[in-house]
C-alpha cells in the first residue's frame, strides 16, 4: 500500500540502496499488542553494511532489488534462520534505507 509504495519509489530513485524497511509493532506471543516499537529510531536514514548489524530489521518490513537474488547462495534456503544473512548479503551490495 502507501508505505511498500513509498519503499519500492525510494529504491527506484537511489541506486545507491539495496533494501528499505520500515518499524513495526511489538506484539506479546499471546498476540496483545505491546505499546512499543521495535526500533527507537525517529527519523528516516541510511545505514551501511557495518552499521545494519547492530539493527533488528523487522524481516517483514523488508524490500529488495530482486535482481539480487542471483548473487546469493544457493545453500542459503537451508538456513533455519536467515533474517540476520540476509541484510548482511544484501548490504554487502548497498545501503540499507530505514523509512519513517
Amino acid at each position: 500500500t502507501q508505505s511498500l509504495q513509498k519503499r519500492v519509489e525510494y529504491l527506484e530513485s537511489n541506486p545507491d540502496h539495496v533494501m528499505c524497511f520500515h518499524n513495526a509493532k511489538k506484539y506479546h506471543q499471546e498476540g496483545q499488542h505491546l505499546e512499543e516499537l521495535m526500533l527507537p529510531i525517529t527519523s528516516s536514514r541510511s545505514f551501511h553494511q557495518s552499521e545494519i548489524l547492530n539493527v533488528p530489521v523487522p524481516t517483514a518490513s523488508i524490500v529488495y532489488r530482486n535482481h539480487l537474488i542471483d548473487k546469493f547462495d544457493p545453500n542459503m534456503v537451508k538456513v533455519a534462520c536467515g533474517d540476520f544473512i540476509l541484510k548482511m548479503k544484501l548490504t554487502r551490495y548497498g545501503k540499507a534505507r530505514y523509512i519513517h
